[in-house]
């Protein structure tokens, strides 16, 4: 089976990136041949296919050719169709695509006849910023299509000309199929699929696959005296409750990713002297594997609504416990007080509770890590994973011959 795995980026440079490199891992290792199309770059991975991706959107310095092609790619509608007149596609599997490639491939997938499936990271059909999120609180007011509410509340980083164009961007996006054009959702988790009928699109054209991890960890773990934030350093992700945590305790705090809340921790650490709390910085690979299998417990106190939780589950693969806000799809993988703890996010005093408790109860820390381990096994494993998606890609073809 040919699949066109369209994304962003082909290197890891956040999740929905993760998963894009880790699904065409996974369809090769079962024989299919995974064929990426993405915006170009340097750091990309090596791939024969590297010829058909088109030019990049310059979000750091933009010029009007790149406004322009922010909301519709001209480049990448031209690079899809010599892909897809040179390769043949069985199905088109989309992920995080808009920004660098726009709704602009999408008619030219259709005008083939090749079934078309998209896994939704995010909320990127729902809100024009993606997130459901505005002043650090939910907010579901662009929901049903209206997207000018992002233009009145300024949602793209409190500017106008930005969440103007977010508004722009997603109308045309509407226009050319984005919500339409496409035979299938996958929704990485149950909540996902709630808001998004919640938003008019039909239940039965949304199938749940969790997202799944390679990362399985039954070796040996030497729990050190530390606990442990990872993951994309910013505001939603719940840094201020990590140095409130860090100011009311001397527990051993590790914070280890990127992003722009960054300095300001750093900052803060230095100017209150706050020893107990490490600013680490990124870490990948076996690295961050070691970090989060001998952390005594993982912090995870997201403010948005997760689609999912991933850190929750590479955190419980690895047979360490989470600590983690009620929030989305988290409550879907967590059974609170089984193999991990569900708190309120923004509650200091009942986190710190639930670290004392496992810092007292070793023992019953080890049964609650082994639950975890096997919940991974059960449920987010590649094997089930696979197995779900087949499921998916074989309906489509099938209804689409």
């Amino acid at each position: 089976m040919n699949v066109l795995v369209v994304g962003q980026n082909y290197r890891i440079v956040g999740g929905s990136d993760r998963y894009l490199v880790e699904l065409c891992e996974l369809l090769k290792k079962n024989g299919h041949n995974p064929i990426p199309f993405v915006a170009e770059h340097e750091q990309n991975l090596k791939t024969k296919y590297e010829k058909y991706f088109p030019k990049r959107v310059n979000f750091e310095n933009p010029r009007i050719r790149d406004v322009v092609n922010y909301c519709y790619s001209f480049s990448a509608r031209t690079s899809i169709n010599r892909l897809l007149r040179d390769e043949k596609i069985d199905i088109v599997h989309l992920n995080i695509y808009y920004g660098q490639l726009t709704s602009s491939i999408i008619r030219e997938v259709k005008s083939r006849k090749i079934p078309i499936v998209q896994t939704l990271h995010e909320y990127k059909l729902l809100c024009p910023v993606y997130r459901l999120y505005r002043n650090e609180s939910y907010c579901d007011k662009c929901i049903t299509g209206n997207y000018f509410y992002c233009l009145y509340h300024r949602c793209n980083r409190g500017s106008v000309v930005r969440s103007l164009l977010s508004v722009v961007e997603s109308m045309i996006s509407r226009y050319l199929g984005s919500n339409t054009g496409i035979d299938r959702f996958i929704a990485i988790s149950k909540y996902v699929k709630m808001k998004h009928v919640e938003a008019g699109i039909e239940a039965e054209r949304i199938t749940v696959v969790p997202n799944f991890t390679s990362s399985l960890g039954r070796q040996e773990r030497r729990k050190s005296d530390y606990f442990l934030f990872f993951g994309r350093v910013e505001r939603e992700k719940g840094t201020s409750e990590i140095l409130d945590l860090a100011r009311e305790s001397r527990y051993r705090i590790l914070v280890v990713g990127e992003g722009s809340e960054k300095k300001k921790m750093e900052e803060v650490k230095q100017k209150e002297v706050l020893d107990n709390l490490e600013i680490v910085g990124f870490k990948s690979g076996n690295d961050l594997d070691e970090l989060i299998r001998n952390a005594k417990a993982s912090i995870i106190l997201s403010r948005w609504e997760e689609p999912f939780g991933l850190s929750v589950v590479e955190s419980m693969a690895r047979g360490t416990i989470p600590i983690a806000s009620k929030r989305g799809g988290i409550t879907e993988i967590v059974a609170d007080g089984e193999d991990g703890f569900l708190v309120d996010g923004r509650n200091s005093k009942e986190i710190l509770e639930k670290m004392t408790w496992v810092v007292n109860n070793q023992s019953e820390v080890e049964v609650m890590e082994k639950k975890a381990i096997e919940k991974v096994e059960q449920n987010y494993s590649e094997e089930v994973f696979y197995r779900k998606l087949m499921g998916v890609y074989r309906k489509e073809i099938f209804e689409n011959v």
